[in-house]
């Protein structure tokens, strides 16, 4: 009898074993068709200039998703700098799982954060040269500020201290870069310091869709940090700014380890996209030596090794960044449905698009939802306009919640902005006049509920009318935001 239970569980686990092989097979058949159908054209190294910039958000972002394009432009003696931004000390698991504590304190998460930084250097040193033609800088921020820092602090007056390292300073692991004060203002200096310190002739950053957020807030950062390069004259306009994914749905598709199948992007961002996706072709020698340095990420890998691994393809995917200054007269921005988490089961969550339209005086933001506004939810507006021509820094925030009450007002008289709800949109509206003639703004949106940010859009570059930012490059300003349908 026992013997017969054991043949049928033995016959149970081969059926289920056959079926996942099946279902693999025939879903990579389907990506293979879905990669010949694909519109993405091949990446020309040579465009890429002799200084090349990789903004990673995290310790093994920049090899995930660009460790190919690291490992080639090292082999043809290009000079490339990766700029680690945060510490990657917020993942607790991971955390727990390699220094083997439940009871994490502020010192093991720095111990951690260390444990990274070398696993990055590894890294870096499989794909290249590390003391001839590959160069590192760590700025330290705590990840678990990024998110908060442009949303509330603002001014070295005003840090973020409520991080995991409850700290209001960053801890750098690079020699000649003092601790700075958690601030947004402080977090642009501080990449518009390295990035004219390289002075790049191409520049990677994380794509403005990633799902992560400190891929988007780090996107926006660095977009931030750009325009004021560009209207400082201190960055040259015909500079390339290119967009690299990491975190969004189930990408990469097929999850798992099939280095001979390419890396596409995923068919949402695909469809519509800005001047379309750029693929480059990796030889085997160069897929073995990305899978080795994705390997050096040990402490990672213990905890996600099929996703990690998913990146360990033929190709690599970037979409050139849209910088360009989007007109006033209306720019529709799609966001993508049904993200992970809160928007997925609260559709009040969920932002369909936003229609920033200037008409007359007036400047009219719309934003529409998948379903009507909750008053549980705050919605907010952030226009950020960067420093130029003598010029501060200037933010102006309308947060509003689903009932038409104000929750956070900044920068802007509240007397002024015109807030209406109508069907399953929300209408902000107030005189052009109050933005005091600056012209562009980074504009993003975002959805806080309980004190986080669940839903954003991309951000993007808009001009109104008025005396523009001048810039030495004027006429190559061109860097990245959403205007795709997705």
């Amino acid at each position: 009898m026992r013997g017969l239970i054991c043949r049928i569980i033995s016959m149970f686990i081969a059926i289920i074993s056959a079926a996942v092989l099946a279902s693999q097979f025939v879903q990579c058949h389907r990506f293979v068709e879905k990669a010949n159908a694909s519109n993405a054209h091949e990446m020309n190294l040579s465009e890429l200039g002799d200084r090349v910039l990789i903004i990673s958000p995290h310790p093994d972002d920049e090899v995930l998703a660009c460790g190919g394009l690291i490992a080639l432009l090292s082999r043809n003696n290009a000079l490339v700098k990766v700029l680690f931004v945060t510490l990657g000390e917020g993942f607790t698991f991971a955390l727990e799982q390699e220094l083997r504590t439940v009871f994490v304190s502020t010192q093991d998460r720095l111990r951690f954060a260390k444990v990274r930084a070398s696993e990055a250097s590894k890294a870096l040193s499989i794909l290249g040269d590390t003391t001839r033609n590959i160069e590192v800088e760590f700025l330290g921020i705590p990840e678990t500020a990024m998110g908060q820092m442009w949303l509330r602090h603002w001014g070295e007056d005003n840090p973020c201290v409520k991080n995991a390292l409850k700290s209001c300073y960053s801890h750098p692991f690079t020699n000649g870069i003092k601790p700075f004060a958690l601030c947004a203002d402080k977090v642009i200096d501080q990449l518009k310091r390295s990035i004219s310190e390289f002075n790049p002739t191409s520049i990677f950053i994380p794509h403005r869709h990633d799902d992560h957020i400190v891929h988007w807030a780090t996107n926006v950062f660095s977009l931030a940090a750009l325009m004021e390069l560009r209207y400082e004259g201190k960055l040259d306009g015909r500079v390339g700014v290119y967009e690299y994914l990491v975190h969004f749905g189930r990408y990469p598709e097929p999850q798992g380890n099939f280095p001979k199948l390419p890396l596409l992007p995923p068919k949402m961002l695909s469809e519509g996209a800005f001047e379309g996706w750029i693929m480059l072709s990796l030889p085997k020698d160069i897929v073995t030596l990305k899978a080795k340095a994705i390997k050096a990420y040990e402490s990672q890998r213990s905890i996600m090794p099929r996703f990690m691994n998913s990146f360990v393809r033929s190709t690599e995917v970037f979409e050139k960044a849209d910088t360009s200054e989007h007109l006033e007269n209306g720019i529709l921005i799609h966001d993508r449905l049904f993200e992970p988490v809160m928007p997925a089961i609260r559709p009040s969550a969920d932002v369909k698009s936003i229609l920033v339209f200037c008409s007359g005086e007036s400047l009219t933001v719309t934003v529409n939802l998948r379903s009507k506004a909750s008053e549980l939810i705050a919605y907010r507006l952030h226009m950020f306009k960067p420093a130029c021509s003598g010029n501060a820094r200037y933010n102006l925030v309308v947060s509003v919640r689903g009932n038409g009450e104000f929750h956070e007002v900044v920068g802007i008289s509240q007397e002024v902005v015109l807030c209406q709800r109508v069907s399953e949109s929300l209408v902000i509206s107030f005189p052009k006049q109050v933005l005091g003639g600056f012209a562009t703004w980074l504009v993003t949106f975002e959805v806080i509920t309980g004190g986080r940010m669940v839903d954003r859009t991309a951000p993007i570059i808009i001009s109104i009318e008025g005396k523009r930012c001048a810039s030495h490059n004027e006429a190559a300003l061109s860097m990245s935001c959403s205007k795709e349908s997705l």
